[in-house]
């Protein structure tokens, strides 16, 4: 009896899975941004010192966006999180938090990286992470690299692999 009754909530519980999980496909994925936009919207959350100096700041931006997995343009919303060292060398660490959108749905990322303004060559070169996404990209994982120029304005390329 209680053999059935476990065979019998097994199989009622595989049914309750939603159908995205067990239809996942793996693609390359290729992100781009263009037209990117610095908010003005710089946030010292942890200051340093009375000369106002600061340590932990948040940011945000958006930008123009394409996808090899849609067939229009979208868009990029930033926020950042910015670690700025005891006596700014010029380089800082930033974790940067983004959601692309297109028609069929959003994917969402996550990277860190160290930036170096006023240096040529990358401005960002940076393994990124899938961490989700709606729509036709629920339950989205991956990830990849992600590159970006010191130019103004910086046009960035997410590079790497989406199951979805």
């Amino acid at each position: 009896m209680y053999r059935r009754l476990i065979a019998g909530l097994a199989i009622a519980g595989s049914l309750l899975v939603p159908q995205a999980v067990l239809a996942r496909e793996a693609a390359p994925l290729h992100l781009g941004v263009s037209h990117t936009q610095f908010h003005d919207d710089f946030v010292c959350i942890v200051p340093r010192g009375d000369d106002g100096d600061c340590s932990l700041a948040t940011a945000s931006a958006e930008g123009n966006a394409t996808s090899n997995l849609s067939t229009g343009p979208g868009s990029v919303a930033w926020d950042f999180v910015i670690r700025l060292p005891d006596g700014f060398s010029g380089c800082f660490d930033i974790d940067e938090s983004a959601t692309f959108s297109f028609a069929p749905g959003t994917i969402s990322t996550f990277a860190t990286h160290v930036t170096c303004p006023g240096q040529t060559g990358l401005g960002v070169d940076a393994t990124f992470t899938v961490i989700g996404g709606t729509g036709a990209f629920s339950f989205a994982d991956g990830g990849g690299q992600e590159t970006s120029a010191h130019v103004d304005p910086a046009a960035w390329v997410f590079n790497g692999t989406i199951s979805y």
